[in-house]
């Protein structure tokens, strides 16, 4: 049986908003919000943050120690800026058969969206299997399935800056050699921002958790949209901030 183990990149020097998966929502940071709401995946075994073996990232690792999850949460140090590097190792490290791709400032990252991109890799023979291109979701709940033993020859083969700090648009890049499948959602909604790249994105996230994580620490994408269908002026918040593919 394949170890399914979903890998985490995460980081403090962010260039647009330095120390953002620090900051704190509700007693926990948004790193440990996003593990939180990761280990209630069905599909998964493991949850490994891939962290840069930096100094300054050791911050990282003391948050994540001090919080408790509902699934093993392990932690690998690697290259800062080589993050494919650091994924293709965290996953050889671990012995991970399939590798579920998840970035750390996405907070709101819902764990039903994300079992449906693992279910429709195990279930199609394809070699990647995600849900952004096109997008249909909303940036903030992008996950990204791939085998091991593709991860291992991207890493092997991948040479641009571009393509090892992203991990997959080698990939996407080289369709003709892959087989992907695109997970779509019924109402396409991919116009909507749920991620942290600036400031405003972190007020649209606090906003939302008010109104929401007091009533169910894991709601949905589901209970958001109802929220934003009852208050359509909260997407105005960081409606400026163009999506960052």
């Amino acid at each position: 049986m394949s170890q399914i183990d979903v890998i985490i990149q995460a980081r403090v020097n962010s260039v647009r908003f330095p120390y953002k998966i620090l900051v704190n929502i509700y007693g926990k940071s948004v790193l440990s919000h996003c593990i939180d709401r990761v280990s209630r995946m069905k599909t998964i075994n493991n949850i490994i943050v891939a962290i840069p073996d930096t100094f300054q990232n050791d911050i990282l690792e003391y948050d994540i120690s001090n919080n408790k999850f509902t699934k093993p949460v392990y932690i690998f140090r690697g290259d800062e800026y080589d993050v494919l590097d650091r994924y293709y190792k965290a996953a050889t490290n671990y012995e991970s058969d399939i590798i579920v791709r998840i970035t750390s400032d996405c907070p709101l990252i819902d764990a039903g969206v994300s079992d449906s991109v693992v279910t429709g890799y195990l279930n199609n023979e394809c070699d990647m299997c995600f849900n952004s291109k096109p997008r249909t979701y909303p940036l903030g709940l992008d996950t990204q399935v791939i085998g091991y033993d593709l991860l291992k020859f991207v890493w092997a083969n991948a040479s641009t800056l571009y393509d090892r700090e992203h991990v997959v648009p080698f990939i996407i890049d080289n369709q003709d050699k892959f087989k992907i499948l695109n997970i779509t959602n019924n109402n396409n909604i991919g116009n909507l921002r749920w991620t942290i790249d600036y400031p405003e994105d972190m007020q649209f996230i606090i906003e939302v958790y008010k109104r929401l994580y007091n009533k169910n620490i894991y709601f949905s994408m589901k209970d958001i949209l109802n929220i934003l269908e009852k208050e359509p002026y909260l997407n105005n918040i960081n409606k400026r901030n163009v999506s960052n593919e």
